[in-house]
């Protein structure tokens, strides 16, 4: 994990690698971003390897996209109809990894928060 730092070298936050060993293809590797209030500002794969046309869907902006700029203590996969800033929809017939890449972000919210010192 790397303290975020903006031009005048405020911290903003935490940029961080996160490594998930509980993907359907194996590790799943995740660089992300939250910022000091705690939400996600971005996450990207760094290693992936779930199958294609379902797990690899992760990678997709659809499925990253609902964890960007959001606070909750932590996310739950939901299977469709996620309805609160905590659910992320499952990528359909890759619930593994979806709950993988969930975790891993979770992991991250939980550093951020409570051992990074915000």
């Amino acid at each position: 994990a790397y303290q975020a730092v903006d031009a005048s070298g405020n911290p903003i936050g935490y940029v961080m690698s996160v490594t998930s060993g509980k993907g359907y293809g194996g590790e799943i590797t995740i660089s992300i971003g939250v910022s000091n209030e705690g939400a996600v500002t971005g996450i990207e794969f760094l290693t992936l390897n779930e199958t294609v046309g379902l797990g690899m869907n992760a990678d997709k902006p659809e499925y990253k996209d609902q964890y960007v700029n959001k606070a909750p203590e932590s996310f739950e996969v939901v299977k469709e109809g996620a309805s609160g800033d905590n659910q992320i929809n499952a990528i359909s017939g890759a619930t593994i990894t979806s709950k993988a890449v969930t975790n891993a972000v979770n992991g991250a919210l939980y550093f951020a928060k409570n051992v990074g010192g915000n």
